[in-house]
């Protein structure tokens, strides 16, 4: 599973802001499309009329004006053809914000490579990634093959097998019945065997201490560990472990209860998963921050005086807007 990277506080731009929530949201899901068909950006424009499916919004509207809530939508009007135009009209807003830019064919995520994986680095990395476990499985499979030839693994022999010597070979009936030993008791056998596999599920396998130390979640250890003998049973623990050191590296200052558990890492395979990118300049001042924040607060209160005031000289429905294209 890849991932995109997005600011948590890319909302406080002013072209966020320009944008609206339904640009936002395209916004958003076109960076998703982008990154999951590796086109460094670049959306065709029937594409970015599809992302998002805008009928919903035009159901909610819909709904609101059977309510009395609002009187937006036409019931004459189609739905297909609102969502159409709203598509357009979300497309149009982030144009118009600089987010994206329209070019031949299609529109160009603006500056999607300063945060964004490129194509020739995503395939890059897959192709060390298959190498590094295609080394490690033939480095298995060679280590298997000395240790069968060894004796190691393997208890069988290919000598001749001696049976047993024969108690009555004239067959002569004996006076006496044969020794046995005593039997074992019952339920003796199978609760030491039971025990030993208990303890030696508790023990850590190998190189499983380096993984728990560079890993940056220490929680649930008892399944760590079984997820761990799993994962290196498909894949070199030095690639696991080294991951795991890049996740620390890039966890740090992170609030820990977004890191997933160790178990959870290790059954999804992610040591697989793409390094962040480098964490992008920030754009915007904490003064210009605080400024737009109160702005955005004194827009509110002005919204909801005007609302109030709406409200108490309403006479009649309110006129249609206009959903450009």
């Amino acid at each position: 599973m890849a991932w995109v990277r997005l600011s948590d506080d890319f909302y406080d731009h002013p072209k966020f802001d320009q944008a609206g929530a339904l640009g936002i949201a395209l916004f958003s899901a076109g960076l998703a499309w982008c990154n999951r068909n590796l086109t460094d950006g670049f959306i065709p424009k029937k594409t970015a009329l599809r992302l998002l499916d805008f009928e919903d919004v035009v159901d909610a509207m819909r709904n609101a004006d059977r309510n009395g809530v609002t009187n937006s939508v036409s019931n004459g009007e189609d739905n297909d053809a609102l969502a159409l135009a709203m598509a357009r009209t979300a497309v149009r807003k982030l144009v118009e914000a600089g987010l994206w830019e329209e070019i031949d064919g299609g529109y160009q995520v603006h500056d999607y490579l300063d945060y964004q994986a490129s194509r020739e680095q995503v395939e890059a990395g897959r192709k060390d990634a298959a190498a590094r476990q295609k080394a490690w499985r033939e480095r298995r499979k060679a280590e298997n093959r000395n240790a069968d030839r060894n004796g190691v693994t393997n208890g069988e022999s290919n000598g001749t097998v001696t049976g047993a010597p024969n108690p009555n070979p004239n067959g002569v009936p004996s006076e006496h019945p044969p020794l046995s030993s005593p039997p074992e008791p019952s339920g003796r056998s199978n609760t030491s065997e039971s025990a030993r596999s208990a303890r030696e599920k508790d023990k850590d396998p190998p190189r499983f201490s380096e993984f728990w130390s560079a890993y940056p979640r220490r929680v649930g250890k008892g399944q760590a560990r079984k997820a761990f003998r799993a994962a290196t049973a498909k894949v070199d623990p030095d690639t696991i472990i080294s991951a795991a050191a890049t996740l620390a590296q890039q966890r740090t200052g992170a609030d820990p209860k977004y890191t997933p558990y160790p178990a959870t890492w290790l059954n999804r395979e992610g040591w697989l998963d793409e390094p962040d990118p480098p964490s992008p300049p920030p754009q915007i001042s904490p003064g210009n921050r605080q400024q737009q924040t109160d702005d955005m607060f004194t827009r509110a209160m002005e919204r909801a005086r005007a609302k109030d005031q709406e409200e108490q000289e309403w006479t009649g429905p309110k006129p249609l807007p206009s959903f450009g294209t």
